[in-house]
């Protein structure tokens, strides 16, 4: 049950000023709050409101408890706020601002957490709903597979229902992924978002993507990461592309996921191709994201040289399993994995 306590006291002055004080205690925090109220000669009356909350923990333990959704989820903040509003001859106008400092958050069920969030929220012209540009910063995003060292972005409300997201940058992956502008709204169905990704380190997005454990290897990516956000498809890849650096040869030491090992049965392609990235020098790299439905497509194409010798061999019918080893000087691969998202990206969808 949600409790929280609110007294005040009244009081009129003789020159007829009427003044109001008050405190709000809720959530573990106390919130002050005041009124006066006065008349000019005139007897034009002048009303100026004001709330005002210091930094202060705040205990967020009884959300679950009034959204049921949200159970298992563990929240901590510090908040403050303050605000003043002002109203004189029919016209009134005041502002507000909320910050909330040192978040953290852990929703084991959901394997997402994260820590250092930092959040300012202003309404400058209030009672407008009207925002200026603003900034959300954290660290330490978790969610499934995927590890954000760091990020923020900018934030804009043009009104309760349609914001302007802008300036987006993460740290991941030992690179930068930057965003461009995006206008949220009920109105759009299916929201697009562009991402482009720079010198993003190979070895870790395999790791997160799900095609396994790069034990050592070396080289980077970059490139473009279109996706579409909707209710009914959570987030949705469309012919995302990254590519290694002209010129900067890297290495792969893949210890490939039990999901990709099962999707080389029945093909030998796939299943060369996994073996010679167990220690495979590459001289160029591009791979392909797309989803469909619940699958997560990862094509590869690499030009290189596997370092172990390889128990195939390539004939007039193709490629063949042999029983001795044999040296490759140089292989091109075009393979693709097919990955569930559910062992890769945990995205909502409700």
């Amino acid at each position: 049950t949600f409790v929280g306590h609110i007294s005040c006291t009244g009081k009129l002055q003789e020159n007829e000023t009427f003044l109001l004080d008050g405190k709000v205690e809720a959530l573990d925090a106390e919130l002050d709050f005041g009124s006066k109220i006065s008349f000019n000669a005139r007897g034009e009356i002048l009303i100026t409101n004001y709330i005002e909350m210091a930094e202060q923990q705040l205990d967020l333990s009884i959300l679950p408890v009034i959204f049921p959704e949200l159970d298992g989820i563990s929240l901590h903040v510090n908040a403050k706020t303050t605000g003043d509003y002002t109203y004189y001859r029919n016209s009134g106008k005041g502002s507000m601002e909320i910050t909330l400092s040192d978040g953290s958050l852990s929703w084991p069920e959901k394997q997402l957490e994260a820590d250092s969030i930092h959040f300012t929220f202003s309404l400058p012209n209030f009672p407008a709903l009207v925002s200026d540009s603003q900034v959300i910063r954290f660290k330490n995003f978790k969610y499934g597979k995927i590890e954000v060292e760091s990020g923020r972005f900018g934030y804009r409300m043009y009104s309760p229902t349609v914001w302007f997201i802008d300036n987006t940058t993460l740290n991941w992956c030992g690179g930068k992924i930057r965003g461009e502008s995006m206008r949220l709204s009920p109105e759009n169905r299916r929201t697009r978002i562009t991402l482009h990704a720079d010198r993003l380190k190979l070895s870790e997005l395999l790791h997160q993507i799900g095609i396994g454990t790069d034990s050592g290897g070396t080289g980077t990516i970059s490139g473009t990461i279109p996706a579409i956000i909707s209710k009914e498809e959570g987030i949705v890849f469309r012919d995302a592309y990254l590519y290694s650096t002209p010129g900067e040869e890297g290495r792969i030491e893949l210890i490939p996921s039990q999901t990709v090992l099962d999707s080389t049965e029945g093909s030998i392609e796939s299943a060369l191709a996994v073996d010679a990235l167990k220690n495979f020098s590459y001289s160029w790299v591009k791979i392909g994201l797309n989803t469909q439905d619940e699958t997560l497509t990862a094509k590869f194409e690499m030009d290189g040289k596997p370092a172990d010798e390889l128990y195939y061999s390539v004939g007039k019918d193709g490629i063949v399993r042999s029983k001795n080893p044999v040296k490759f000087k140089g292989i091109k691969l075009d393979v693709s994995f097919n990955l569930p998202l559910n062992e890769t990206l945990f995205l909502f969808t409700e």
